[in-house]
């Protein structure tokens, strides 16, 4: 809502579920069903799992790529989404400046 510069009526809109509801959401008085979930991310065009996952940057919601990283991973099998594993292990390993290199574990790859 933030990121979108919405309020509670403007989500109450777009998603159909109640401002009442979303209140209780936000205050943590209510659990989350499944379908609320489902209608409150049409009403921000993501993936309903995503705004389940807690922490994630602003510029991760809108991204289009997470989705798709997610089918390349389910599609990959076994020693493709080891690999994935390892090389996202990796990458956020140099995120720090200044932080070692984490070499790839020397597993074959078949």
């Amino acid at each position: 809502m933030e990121r979108r510069d919405w309020r509670q009526k403007r989500l109450e809109r777009e998603s159909g579920v109640s401002q009442r509801h979303i209140s209780s959401l936000l205050n943590q008085q209510q659990d989350c069903t499944t379908d609320i979930l489902g209608s409150l991310a049409t009403a921000f065009h993501v993936p309903a799992w995503i705004l389940l996952v807690s922490g994630l940057p602003p510029d991760i919601l809108d991204s289009k790529r997470i989705p798709e990283l997610v089918d390349h991973y389910v599609n990959a099998g076994p020693k493709g989404q080891d690999f994935i594993d390892r090389m996202a292990e990796r990458e956020a390993a140099h995120r720090e400046p200044g932080a070692p290199v984490v070499p790839i574990r020397n597993t074959k790859m078949g």
